[in-house]
């Protein structure tokens, strides 16, 4: 079927307003204002995109807004604002509502004649149809009437129009999709139903996972959303390299072909780190930091939120505290463009064959210390963790009160001259109170 080409951006789910830094701490106050700014930046970038793209026309699959934003908030009038750069591009758009933005002020106002000549919001109470003559395009679609919409919509959007290339515009959760987006099953739609309207695109919001679901005899596509929001699977960019946008479809002779593009400014990432459990605390932190750097490394320019997980098993696994990690990573790596928002620490206790290993090896280094060198180790290297208050909350939690020091030169007079077998009994005993430490077992008795 032969048509004119044309081409239009196809975005959902902008969430403008959404505040997301509440949950976050940030080193620097210009951190947490580039974050928070984040959803707003994303229409700049949307008019940068048009201005170098020319789209013949913008679809919007819903959730402009993250809540009910009336026409007299800030928000409002940055994205009226936004309207207006594309009237003067000669870009239309065209919205619909979606369950988060469906008491905003967009509708009312486009009723009023409140918005730019270039903007077109659809009706709530029933589906309609917008049409582009020159280029031959129908788009059909729907807002939402309320915020928890369970009827399927699609089933009453009108015939496609005859030699047209039709567009279906709907905010939905397609066959199953909620449940992988933790989200809610709105306006359900299937294959089955989309087969039934015999249109050449459909145009979804709702599922913040950009995927492209049926690629023949038609389109249907998420796109996701442009900026990522929480620590969500569905909004971290782990298992995408060119990070939350938009996609660009361009039409000739109906056929349309997509491209990506990036919109974001902040991205969410999870830097897992695999420990292995003869490794120390210190090659821990180091392997993690290497993590983050290539992460920065492929993101250059976006400001990154990275979450750290470590997972394995590890002899050191209950002595990693996640506030103090998370404050010696963020201190370690200060940049401007990055903040690591959370520590979760994973790991696992070795196997007790596993310690006992570990420790033997240890008893064998120390066995090469003279007395001196021991009594340094005991009390410089394991118990000035003991002055760390929620280190010592935890022992104490585990295995009783513990003392705050070994007092040696208190108990016992120790000097050059202690025999072969006084020390071989220290080591012993200390061999004994690791074991019971291993099996969870308080080592007062011995």
């Amino acid at each position: 079927m032969a048509g004119k080409e044309f081409k239009f951006i196809h975005i959902s789910d902008l969430h403008i307003g959404r505040e997301i830094t509440k949950k976050y701490s940030f080193l620097d106050p210009d951190q947490e204002i580039r974050v928070r700014r984040s959803p707003i930046k994303v229409l700049d970038n949307l008019v940068a995109l048009a201005e170098e793209e020319e789209p013949d026309f913008i679809l919007l699959a819903g959730d402009t807004f993250d809540d009910d934003m009336p026409s007299s908030d800030n928000y409002f009038k940055k994205f009226k604002n936004f309207l207006k750069k594309l009237d003067q591009l000669n870009i239309d758009i065209y919205i619909v509502l979606g369950n988060h933005d469906v008491d905003s002020d967009l509708l009312t106002s486009f009723e009023a004649k409140k918005l730019p000549e270039n903007t077109y919001v659809f009706p709530a109470k029933n589906a309609d149809t917008f049409t582009i003559d020159n280029f031959k395009v129908a788009i059909h679609g729907q807002s939402y009437p309320k915020k928890v919409v369970t009827e399927k919509l699609v089933e009453k959007f009108p015939k496609p129009v005859r030699d047209f290339f039709n567009i279906g515009l709907i905010h939905t959760s397609y066959e199953n999709t909620y449940k992988l987006d933790e989200t809610h099953n709105y306006a359900p739609t299937n294959k089955a139903m989309l087969d039934k309207c015999e249109y050449n695109y459909w145009a979804f919001g709702h599922i913040h996972k950009r995927e492209i679901l049926i690629q023949d005899p038609y389109l249907a596509v998420y796109p996701g959303n442009p900026q990522g929001l929480s620590t969500k699977p569905s909004e971290t960019c782990n298992d995408i390299s060119d990070g939350k946008g938009c996609y660009l479809v361009e039409v000739k002779n109906f056929e349309p072909e997509l491209t990506f593009k990036t919109l974001d400014d902040a991205r969410f990432f999870t830097a897992v780190t695999e420990v292995k459990k003869d490794q120390d605390i210190s090659e821990i932190v180091n392997n993690t930091v290497k993590k983050i750097e290539s992460i920065q490394n492929e993101n250059p320019g976006k400001f990154l939120m990275i979450t750290v997980e470590l997972e394995g098993k590890s002899d050191y696994y209950n002595l990693i505290l996640e506030e103090e990690l998370l404050t010696s990573l963020n201190e370690e790596l200060e940049y401007e463009d990055l903040n690591i928002i959370k520590c979760i620490n994973k790991l696992k206790p070795s196997t007790k064959e596993d310690s006992l290993e570990a420790i033997e090896s240890i008893v064998t280094e120390l066995e090469g210390l003279d007395i001196d060198d021991l009594e340094n180790f005991i009390n410089e290297t394991v118990f000035e963790h003991l002055t760390k208050k929620e280190f010592k909350k935890n022992l104490n939690k585990k295995f009783g009160i513990l003392p705050k020091s070994i007092p040696l030169t208190e108990q016992k007079v120790i000097s050059d001259e202690i025999d072969e077998q006084e020390s071989s009994e220290i080591i012993n005993n200390s061999i004994k109170i690791a074991s019971r430490i291993i099996n969870g077992l308080s080592y007062k008795d011995d």
